[in-house]
């Protein structure tokens, strides 16, 4: 269950958003926790960002004021801790806020560039107008067709040549 947990929070939009934010709103942790489907007692819940405690035994804290919440929420590494006090499991997930989008490129195939701006579209709302940069993740991309690729690269190229072709010295194919 400490998988699905982790699992839950890291990939809760709500969550992500509290972060993004500096929103120290424990019922958007505690939510994740309940859609996890794990099996805990919502009484005995601790919940804490980075040393400092946001939910102890289901109740909010009042020890933290919401200022220093938020200035630990500022960290460039965030730490979520909840304990569910129900056994001996843990999990550590690595997630990150809004800010910066995630796309996976299988391979380029006709359509793809207009599908990444479509996920760019997307990405773009979902973070309210904040996306601050993008993440294109092309590992294991067996390649595919060349013009989608051009086409792809030239979303976030300004200038220069994307590729070229030569043989024995005599360029053959140029493509900017």
């Amino acid at each position: 269950d400490a998988r699905k947990v982790a699992f839950t929070i890291a990939g809760s939009s709500l969550v992500k958003t509290a972060i993004f934010g500096e929103d120290p709103n424990w019922g958007r942790i505690f939510c994740a926790v309940g859609y996890s489907e794990a099996k805990f007692d919502p009484d005995k819940v601790d919940i804490s960002i980075g040393s400092l405690a946001l939910v102890k035994n289901g109740v909010p804290a009042t020890a933290n004021s919401t200022e220093a919440l938020r200035k630990a929420m500022k960290e460039k590494r965030l730490l979520i801790t909840v304990n569910l006090k129900v056994g001996k499991e843990s999990a550590e997930i690595f997630t990150c806020d809004l800010s910066y989008g995630y796309v996976k490129i299988n391979s380029f195939q006709e359509g793809t560039t207009e599908e990444l701006e479509k996920a760019m579209k997307a990405l773009e709302k979902k973070s309210a107008g904040k996306l601050q940069g993008l993440v294109l993740d092309l590992r294991n991309n067996p390649g595919g067709l060349l013009e989608e690729a051009v086409a792809m690269a030239d979303k976030f190229l300004e200038q220069g040549v994307i590729v070229s072709t030569s043989s024995r010295g005599k360029e053959i194919d140029r493509r900017e």
